[in-house]
């Protein structure tokens, strides 16, 4: 820190984005944290986490957000749901004091607490009590098979039906190779959601569907489940968006960024039945010189398609404004009622 914008950066803001992103924003999907945190070995954490070297991620506070968001959205007002970072092996008790004291100072942001799947439900009860998080973020790293792992095994039934009582979130990072076009998961999802129908669900990143195939033959099956929510941090298409916009209600879909994540410069690349991120790294080894080959923030490459699908749709200045703020502030304010 702090994130500077070049000339490529301050470009596409200026030509594409700082006439379309409205006066206030609340984003949905976004990290603090502080390496203070990580107990794991040195390169056990997998390399995604380890983001860029453009970004000090010894610390990612309050200060250090505020900071990258007037850089990265001049003007804006903004307000955060977030929760700590993702290490593998993770001080959870410091990670979500953290996480409660960055948002401590504003009654519009709030936190999540990370929980581990071993959690008893005293011990969460006691930290929702001590330290007002709206919901859960369990994550695929912390159960015995991080790539096939079910929804329950990173969030146990006696902790869902603890969000259900309570009337909570939980954000979903969807497991499995093939995400929510995995049958199983929307099997899950789908039973879940009506046991537990105070609990909100964000299913994070469009339901995990960064491209388009997963969400395209999954959305059937799960746009009428009215507790379902979307975040549409890393995505990286327009058509992932035409997808949603065509089929969900629109007062799910809600603006995140996943920073720090997502200020690497590159983007996500569909192959196949797989995906994965390219960034400044990988483009250099190509040697092009038929265009100016320099990346630009991942996150700016998600408002670029944001910003074309809302255009084929025709949407104006609410349907924008209800995306980047209202709909995440209904969401995490006013119990998401149906």
């Amino acid at each position: 820190m702090p994130i500077q914008p070049n000339d490529l950066d301050r470009r596409i803001w200026e030509e594409e984005l700082e006439d379309f992103v409205p006066s206030k924003i609340f984003d949905a999907h976004l990290h603090c944290g502080n390496s203070d945190f990580c107990l794991s070995n040195p390169g056990d954490d997998p390399p995604e986490y380890k983001t860029t070297d453009d970004i000090n991620m010894d610390r990612f506070d309050r200060a250090d957000i505020d900071d990258t968001f007037a850089r990265l959205f001049p003007g804006r007002e903004a307000h955060y749901l977030m929760f700590g970072w993702i290490y593998r092996r993770n001080d959870f008790d410091a990670n979500n004091a953290f996480a409660a004291a960055q948002v401590a100072d504003d009654p519009l942001s709030a936190a999540l607490m990370q929980i581990h799947p071993s959690f008893t439900v005293e011990k969460v009860m006691a930290d929702l009590d001590q330290y007002g998080f709206r919901g859960f973020k369990p994550y695929r790293l912390w159960t015995d098979d991080e790539v096939n792992c079910r929804i329950t095994d990173m969030v146990p039934e006696p902790l869902i039906e603890l969000a259900n009582d309570r009337h909570l979130i939980i954000m979903m990072h969807i497991g499995k190779a093939e995400g929510i076009a995995d049958e199983q998961n929307i099997k899950d999802l789908r039973y879940l959601a009506e046991k537990y129908p105070n609990v909100r669900w964000d299913l994070a990143h469009m339901a995990r569907a960064s491209i388009a195939w997963p969400l395209e033959r999954a959305i059937d099956r799960i746009k009428d489940v009215p507790n379902f929510w979307y975040d549409f941090s890393s995505a990286a298409y327009s058509d992932v968006f035409t997808i949603a916009f065509r089929n969900l209600r629109l007062d799910r879909i809600m603006f995140g960024t996943d920073f720090p994540c997502d200020l690497i410069k590159g983007n996500m690349i569909s192959f196949g039945f797989g995906w994965d991120l390219v960034t400044h790294k990988h483009l250099a080894a190509l040697n092009i010189t038929h265009c100016d080959p320099r990346p630009t923030f991942a996150h700016y490459e998600t408002l670029r398609a944001f910003k074309r699908a809302a255009g084929f749709e025709g949407y104006g200045r609410q349907e924008i404004e209800d995306i980047f703020y209202n709909n995440a502030m209904k969401f995490v304010h006013s119990n998401g009622a149906p």
